[in-house]
């Protein structure tokens, strides 16, 4: 199984560098001042846009903290080694990383905000699912992940997006149910 972890990474590493300036940006971008601000910002705009677009952008948050608390624990858990540490033959487009690479955080984070967004926007949501494409092959083009580990982190960050959407329906069922009861006692 490593070795056609080792072959579709070298496939994507060794893709054109007309590619590297979009996937070094969509590797590397979250970690830049301009677009952490601008995703704070449109955080701000969604939760102040109403009921719908606050509960998925409070949703999302919760989602993506779990699925990158998730895939950190993975890989203190599980010792992975990433392709730049490990490979000899391969293009590194960023700083070498040299901690495990089990799941990848960035397609972890990527997934469950896509999961969510399509989850209550429905088409509207799609052109996430494109970002967290598009990010997790960044990590494999840059250097960073294996193919797997990108898979596990999508992995990690639907299954994190999914729990969060349930319990909180649970917890809005639970509550109603609370006050449905309270109401009848009440009659």
């Amino acid at each position: 199984m490593h070795g056609l972890d080792v072959s579709l990474f070298h496939w994507i590493n060794d893709w054109s560098a007309q590619w590297k300036d979009l996937y070094v940006f969509f590797s590397e971008a979250t970690k830049g001042t301009p677009v952490r601000i601008g995703i704070a910002v449109i955080l701000a705009l969604l939760i102040a846009a109403g009921p719908t677009t606050r509960r998925a952008a409070l949703i999302s948050v919760v989602a993506i903290l779990m699925s990158n608390s998730l895939a950190d624990g993975l890989k203190h858990a599980i010792h992975m080694l990433r392709p730049c540490v490990e490979l000899q033959n391969m293009t590194l487009r960023v700083g070498l990383l040299d901690s495990y690479g089990t799941a990848s955080s960035h397609a972890a984070n990527m997934a469950a905000l896509a999961f969510v967004l399509c989850y209550y926007f429905k088409g509207w949501g799609t052109p996430w699912i494109l970002v967290a494409i598009l990010t997790g092959l960044s990590r494999v083009y840059v250097g960073v992940h294996y193919p797997s580990q990108v898979l596990l982190g999508y992995i990690c960050g639907v299954v994190c997006a999914f729990l969060v959407i349930k319990t909180w329906e649970a917890f809005l069922r639970i509550r109603a149910n609370k006050h449905e009861g309270t109401e009848r006692r009440d009659s």
